[in-house]
């Protein structure tokens, strides 16, 4: 009999929380941004644009979101450092190597990605860490 290997699946319920935790970091630091939960696809799953978030931060923060889903659960910086090395990675498609986009895992398992976009990249990042954090403590 073959054997079954079952994956955590991220749900709306599971963007939510992340977001939401996002969100809150977020109005601590006193800036406005659009946070982008995606499925380890990189479909996005929930998206939340904050009043006064800058018009291509949806874009952006999606765009965050995929890349990380799509490469394995390769954060965004990292991407940025290994791009500055291989400049060639640049010519992938929808590639964004910015920091903002981190992987989400459940049960040590990639379910998806957030990504963050609106401020300074260090703060699109430290968002998504509190993001991140709402997932792995809840």
């Amino acid at each position: 009999m073959a054997s079954v290997t079952l994956k955590s699946t991220l749900t709306l319920e599971g963007a939510k929380l992340v977001a939401g935790a996002a969100v809150a970091e977020a109005q601590r630091r006193a800036i406005a941004v659009t946070i982008a939960v995606a499925d380890i696809g990189g479909h996005l799953l929930y998206l939340e644009r904050m009043d006064g978030a800058p018009a291509a931060s949806p874009d952006n923060a999606t765009a965050k979101a995929r890349t990380c889903a799509l490469f394995g659960g390769i954060a965004t910086n990292d991407l940025d450092e290994m791009t500055a090395r291989r400049p060639g990675m640049l010519n992938l498609p929808g590639i964004v190597p910015v920091q903002g986009g981190l992987p989400l895992r459940f049960s040590d398992q990639l379910v998806g990605a957030i990504g963050v976009s609106g401020a300074d990249p260090v703060d699109d990042d430290r968002v998504a860490e509190r993001g991140v954090d709402a997932l792995t403590h809840s």
